[in-house]
């Protein structure tokens, strides 16, 4: 997400970097998603699924005949730029600052960064085609786990790393009842381990779990969780976030625009390959 190094003449390194840094620390989903940044401008990027070639039986004096190997269009990705309010810090204000004015602009842009990504990717789970599990109002289980982890294997013909997503408050149900296997809920070998600890992310069986409270909840404190492989969805990094200062010395005796802005698009992939899930997401009362 962030590719591109400026000058640092560009803008106070303090605060972009401390930006940088809470945007890293505070996203996962790009990393659990096709990721593309390989163009820029605004033209839409459109995916396509190439077809099958049919296996048969040939003796030694079959002749063979060529089909057509043609692909289907999938997914669009639509980029757009993406930008928040501008901060604006006077200059006197920053010599009697006692509260740190440029590291809680940091954070927020860095945080608010990190979570519109995720909030975009994790509103695509309504549009699976793969299968539907669960309906508005139940409760989740292992069950409805075990329906979406065996539709994803056939949908995507067991192909690819397999990735669960759900609500806390659904993850805090699901993870309060005994697995329907004998495999254990771990934590997974195959990711860094400051990344397991800072996302609370969990395995079971060959799924990848990421509970999030950036999943919206939908009328009737309901959710969706989507279990799914990466070429479900995709990221389309354009321009990398940044922040550009601008100087204003008609505004409190003069000061400073910050201005925050990432240029990216996002969406559904390949929809067949990720299961929608639909369940209670009720705030817990711990009785």
């Amino acid at each position: 997400m962030t590719q591109t190094t400026y000058p640092a003449s560009l803008v106070p390194s303090a605060v972009f970097e401390a930006a940088l840094l809470h945007l890293r620390a505070n996203n996962i989903m790009t990393g659990l998603v096709s990721t593309f940044n390989d163009r820029q401008g605004l033209t839409p990027r459109t995916g396509s699924r190439w077809g099958e070639v049919t296996w048969r039986q040939r003796a030694t004096t079959d002749d063979t005949t060529a089909s057509e190997f043609t692909r289907t269009a999938l997914g669009t990705l639509t980029p757009y730029v993406w930008a928040p309010d501008p901060i604006f810090i006077a200059d006197e204000d920053l010599r009697t600052d006692t509260e740190d004015t440029l590291a809680a602009a940091a954070q927020e842009f860095g945080q608010g960064a990190a979570q519109k990504v995720e909030t975009n990717l994790l509103g695509m789970f309504s549009s699976f085609t793969g299968g539907t599990v669960g309906t508005a109002g139940s409760a989740i289980t292992w069950a409805y786990w075990r329906a979406m982890r065996d539709r994803l294997d056939v949908a995507s013909k067991g192909v690819g790393q397999k990735i669960f997503v759900c609500h806390t408050y659904q993850w805090g149900v699901l993870s309060g009842l005994a697995p329907t296997s004998s495999v254990a809920i771990v934590q997974p070998a195959i990711v860094d381990q400051q990344i397991v600890t800072a996302f609370g992310l969990r395995q079971v069986d060959d799924v990848l779990i990421y509970p999030t409270p950036n999943v919206s909840v939908i009328t009737g404190d309901d959710a969706y969780a989507g279990m799914f492989v990466m070429d479900a969805l995709a990221f389309d990094l354009r321009t990398p976030f940044n922040i550009r200062p601008q100087r204003d010395e008609s505004r409190g005796g003069g000061g400073t625009e910050l201005n925050a802005s990432m240029t990216y698009g996002y969406g559904v992939w390949d929809a067949t390959k990720g299961i929608q899930g639909i369940f209670d997401c009720t705030a817990p009362t711990g009785t």
